[in-house]
């Protein structure tokens, strides 16, 4: 009997520039000033493996 197993390698790269990403904005009471909120998030690379095992 052959077992064929998959494997699956993954990576990315997120926000590979540095820019400070807008989450929201929020506005005054009565809505005639509004603020950016910035993301927490910097650049981040991330790598993963996947082995199912069945």
């Amino acid at each position: 009997m052959i077992h064929k197993k998959l494997v699956v390698l993954y990576f990315g790269i997120t926000n590979v520039l540095g820019r400070k990403n807008i989450l929201r904005y929020e506005y005054g009471g009565d809505y005639s000033m509004r603020s950016d909120q910035y993301s927490i998030f910097g650049r981040s690379i991330f790598v993963g493996i996947y082995i199912p095992f069945f």
